[in-house]
């Protein structure tokens, strides 16, 4: 793989590659998180913005991705930690561990939409890698392809909390293993 370039911005390293792999989805990028010495995959908007999140410093950078500027940079409180994209672009979804919510952005607008709260029980008297006292963490997060609903990993609840977007609501919660985080489709399994 060649590196096209490479961004600091606070918390985070980008480095951005035109494929991560001959077929895989070029609209893809790495992170590579200095802090927690861990790497990242990040969708991009259609390819021409990389949104990064800024947990120290309780923002979102969009980053040009041509020309690896940040051309805005958005409130997200607090410890802002995931950010997903809807199928279709539109909206870009945030998950704020310390503050319990789900943060929801007109992607092209770059403006706030609205904030979902994550209300899970959470499990206390436990050590945990991420957890804020009163809050069930949301941290991982996943865009279905209707672009209406969002699954959130709950850590500190041991749930991944279904988000319908057009309610603004948590409308479900399942019930699933110790401090869940990363979430994925799998490829050609079920409907």
């Amino acid at each position: 793989m060649t590196v096209r370039g490479a961004l600091a911005v606070p918390m985070a390293l980008i480095v951005l590659f035109p494929a991560l792999a001959r077929g895989q989805d070029p609209g893809r990028l790495l992170v590579v998180n200095k802090a927690g010495a861990s790497v990242s995959v990040v969708d991009l908007a259609e390819g021409r913005e990389v949104w990064v999140t800024n947990r120290a410093e309780n923002t979102v950078s969009v980053v040009d991705a041509r020309s690896l500027e940040v051309i805005a940079t958005l409130p997200s409180t607090d410890f802002p930690i995931r950010v997903v994209f809807t199928p279709d672009g539109a909206r870009a979804m945030v998950t704020n561990a310390r503050s319990a919510e789900l943060r929801v952005f007109d992607a092209s607008a770059r403006r706030d939409l609205m904030a979902i709260p994550i209300q899970a029980p959470v499990i206390e008297g436990r050590a945990q890698v991420i957890a804020f006292e009163g809050s069930p963490s949301p941290i991982g997060l996943l865009a279905h392809r209707d672009g209406r609903h969002v699954y959130v990993a709950a850590a500190s609840a041991d749930a991944v909390a279904v988000v319908d977007l057009e309610a603004g609501a948590v409308v479900e919660l399942i019930a699933v293993g110790r401090e869940p985080d990363g979430l994925a489709w799998a490829p050609g399994v079920g409907g």
